[in-house]
Order: C-alpha cells, then sequence, then structure tokens
C-alpha cells in the first residue's frame, strides 16, 4: 500500500489556479492466469489456442483538471482488465522454403485506460477510464525465400477495435448534437490508431559482386487503413488511408563482417499524421487544432562493422 501526498501551489501565470491538498492509497490484487494449448498437426503443422487475462494497474493523474479536491480521488483512475482469446496456426510450406503464420484473436477490456483532453480553459491531457471496449481481427503473415537470392515477405491485418461503453466521454470541440453538460457516449465508435486494414510487403534480392563483396536491394511497402486520430471522437481528425515506400541498397563484405547502406524512407513524401487533437475550451483558440506530422521523406547512411 503506498500514500501518495502532494500539494499544488497555483502557477502565477495561470489565472484562476486552485491549490490542491489531496492524499490517497491504493491496494490491488489481480490474477491474471493464462491457459494455452498446442497441437502438432505434422511436421509442417502446428495449431494452438490461447486464453489469457491481463490487467495494467490504476494509479494517480495529478494533471486531471477537475479543480474540486473535495474528494481525495478526484486525480484517481481504476486499473484496466481485458481478457483475451486467439486461435491460429504456424505452417511450413514447400519443402521449409517458406512459412505462413495465421492467428484470430479478440481482446475485451473493462475499464480501459484512455488520455482524454481536459476542459475548462487548459490544453491538458489526463488518464480517465472508458467503460468497455471490443479489439478482435486477423492477422496474417509469410516469408517466402523464393531463390537463394531472392526473399519476401508479406503481412496483412484486419481489426474491428471499438468502444463498447462509453457514455462519459469527453465531447470534441464546438460538438452540438450529442454533447450533453460537456460529456457525450462513444459506445460503438472506433478506438484511436485502430485501421480497419494494415498490409505490408518486404522484397530483397542479394546478388554477388566479387569473391568478397555482395550488394542488396531491399524494398518495403506499406497500407494503412482511414483511422481516428483524437480520443473525442471529432469526425475532423481522421487520418485518411495511406501507402508508404521504403527502399535500402547496400555494399557489403561476402562474410558480413561489414556493410554499408543508402536508406530512403517515405520515397513517396506522404504526409500523414503520428498525433493531434482538437482544442475543446482555450479562449481564442477554441476549436482549432494541432498535429504532430509523421516524418516526410528521408534519407540516410548507416555503416555495420562486426568484430
Amino acid at each position: 500500500m503506498t500514500s501518495y501526498p502532494v500539494n499544488f501551489d497555483p502557477h502565477p501565470t495561470v489565472p484562476g489556479a486552485v491549490v490542491h491538498d489531496a492524499a490517497g492509497d491504493r491496494d490491488e490484487t489481480n490474477f491474471a492466469p493464462l491457459f494455452n494449448v498446442k497441437w502438432n498437426v505434422n511436421d509442417d503443422v502446428m495449431a494452438y489456442a490461447t486464453i489469457s487475462k491481463g490487467f495494467k494497474g490504476g494509479g494517480y493523474d495529478f494533471l486531471s483538471p477537475f479543480p474540486q479536491a473535495s474528494a481525495d480521488d478526484v486525480f484517481e483512475f481504476d486499473k484496466e482488465q481485458v481478457l483475451a482469446y486467439e486461435v491460429g496456426a504456424k505452417m511450413s510450406l514447400l519443402d521449409g522454403a517458406a512459412e505462413m503464420n495465421i492467428a484470430i484473436f479478440r481482446s475485451e477490456f473493462e475499464d480501459l485506460q484512455v488520455s482524454a483532453l481536459a476542459p475548462g480553459g487548459v490544453i491538458n491531457f489526463f488518464v480517465d477510464n472508458a467503460a468497455e471496449a471490443t479489439s478482435q481481427g486477423v492477422e496474417i503473415d509469410t516469408r517466402w525465400q523464393v531463390t537463394d537470392r531472392l526473399f519476401s515477405a508479406l503481412s496483412i491485418a484486419y481489426l474491428d477495435s471499438a468502444f463498447d461503453k462509453f457514455d462519459n466521454a469527453a465531447c470534441y470541440a464546438l460538438q452540438t448534437t450529442g454533447c450533453v453538460n460537456g460529456a457525450q457516449d462513444l459506445g460503438g465508435t472506433d478506438l484511436q490508431f485502430a485501421p480497419d486494414i494494415s498490409a505490408n510487403l518486404h522484397a530483397e534480392y542479394v546478388w554477388p559482386i566479387s569473391n568478397s563483396l555482395e550488394g542488396l536491394a531491399a524494398l518495403d511497402v506499406s497500407y494503412t487503413d482511414e483511422y481516428s486520430l483524437a480520443s473525442d471522437g471529432d469526425p475532423l481528425m481522421m487520418q485518411d488511408s495511406f501507402a508508404k515506400l521504403d527502399a535500402r541498397f547496400a555494399l557489403r563484405s561476402a562474410d558480413g563482417n561489414w556493410e554499408i547502406a543508402l536508406l530512403g524512407k517515405n520515397l513517396t513524401d506522404e504526409e500523414t499524421t503520428a498525433w493531434g487533437n482538437d482544442v475543446v475550451n482555450a479562449g481564442p483558440f477554441l476549436g482549432t487544432y494541432f498535429i504532430i506530422l509523421d516524418r516526410l521523406r528521408t534519407f540516410a547512411i548507416q555503416g555495420t562493422y562486426r568484430f
């Protein structure tokens, strides 16, 4: 059991800052079992099934926006729990030259911990608990050594991830429909950063240059479906679907002791958002948006020496 005394002194540049004197303690126990069954169908196929339970501990977030400190638990958030199911298979194909893995999964969350934007005129995030959420889908990945020189890999995933119940979520900026007393019901809406479809294709080719040197060329093409950026379900905070291309060209010793490579990331120069949110209530900034972009087209030189 741990006590967390805290004393907040008002910052002189923040009008209306409030002094808090809060203390609390948490005592948590959790049973997190895992059951796993494997079946070797034959020498090339293994099937499995897993059921597991997990949790993430609760705690205190002293960035909580609420000025009323009459209750000690005003800064407290609860633990998150998840019950997860997975079935799948791992297969060796083409006399070992290829592999394929398939997984079907479902995770049921209770008191999911989310990052919420504070109301009340400050740009500040705090940890809150959503009620219930479910994430389920299918993942398939393959690897194929096509020839001694050519290798390829493909992965694709389908994800259905949404709040089952979240009836006290913060409203987004300038929201009218569905916003009652600063709260909305996000039940049935997608979770953040949860695209329905994502995929990646990798191919690399190695060729001899001399008895001691070889070259390598590798390409990666990735696709990501549209997804929500904001925790409050703002329909304007959506990242459109996109595809990106990466490449790598290397010169290396045949024995693998050293390598020098030229790398190119996001060669198509796609503008995508890593994170963003709306400003809910901050004076003249009300209804504006702020985002952090992913890196645009970049190049790098990489050197490796092994000894």
